[in-house]
């Protein structure tokens, strides 16, 4: 019977120190191998950029049969010629923006216009108040006019959709209809 106390001497012994330091040494790995990873997705997660959101206001427009069309300052746009046909259409844009917005594209019920600096031709856009020269750019807090050379010539009442794309890929839509003058 002296057995029996033996036996639950030893079942009631526990783990061996070396076992024991084994055990608590892959604990803390494992615990830090989670914690570094953690950290680790938070600090590659990329800060998000100080987008700037581009604003561009429609003032008004000048899409008559007149020779020439009025600029945003009331004055002609040179060389914008609508006395026999509606060719050309002035917007008066205003960049709310703090800084300059570049426009990369023009759309006219859905048809692409190009920027030329110079002379217009059909299908293309600058800003200025000269349809043979001018700039894709409208600087901070200022107004100035967007010049269109239209593809072909519209009659009065035709609705014209024009999208104006910046460099920055937003897009802005306007409404105008041939024939008049808003402002």
């Amino acid at each position: 019977m002296e057995e029996i106390p033996e036996l639950r001497r030893a079942a009631k012994r526990g783990v061996s120190p070396i076992i024991a330091t084994l055990m608590l040494v892959a604990i803390a790995v494992v615990g830090g191998v989670v914690v570094y990873t953690y950290f680790q997705n938070i600090s590659s997660k990329v800060a998000p950029q100080n987008v700037v959101a581009e604003s561009l206001q429609l003032l008004g427009y000048d899409a008559r049969q007149v020779n020439p069309l009025l600029n945003h300052l009331g004055g002609g746009i040179t060389g914008a010629n609508n006395s026999s046909s509606i060719a050309y259409v002035g917007m008066y844009i205003k960049n709310n923006s703090p800084q300059a917005v570049q426009i990369s594209k023009v759309y006219v019920n859905g048809a692409l216009y190009s920027f030329n600096s110079g002379t217009l031709a059909a299908g293309q856009f600058h800003f200025g108040s000269s349809v043979s020269s001018g700039t894709n750019t409208i600087n901070p807090s200022s107004t100035d006019s967007l010049t269109l050379r239209l593809t072909s010539a519209v009659s009065a009442g035709t609705n014209l959709t024009v999208v104006v794309e910046t460099a920055s890929g937003q897009q802005f839509k306007y409404d105008i209809v041939a024939g008049n003058r808003i402002f």
